[in-house]
């Protein structure tokens, strides 16, 4: 398995308040947070919109 370190691994079906905690904790320090914010969306669209393949 390969892993992106700037993606944090999250359970298939979060709450708004898991995602409140999640940008929370990104939001009070973390110096990635730039990047694991795009590439938390970036993966999130990719599992929602349909493939290009």
């Amino acid at each position: 398995m390969v892993t992106d370190t700037n993606v944090p691994p999250l359970p298939p079906h979060i709450t708004l308040k898991q995602a409140r905690h999640f940008m929370g904790a990104l939001a009070k320090g973390d110096p990635e947070r730039g990047s694991v914010i795009v590439d938390t969306a970036r993966s999130l669209m990719g599992s929602i919109l349909p493939s290009k393949e």
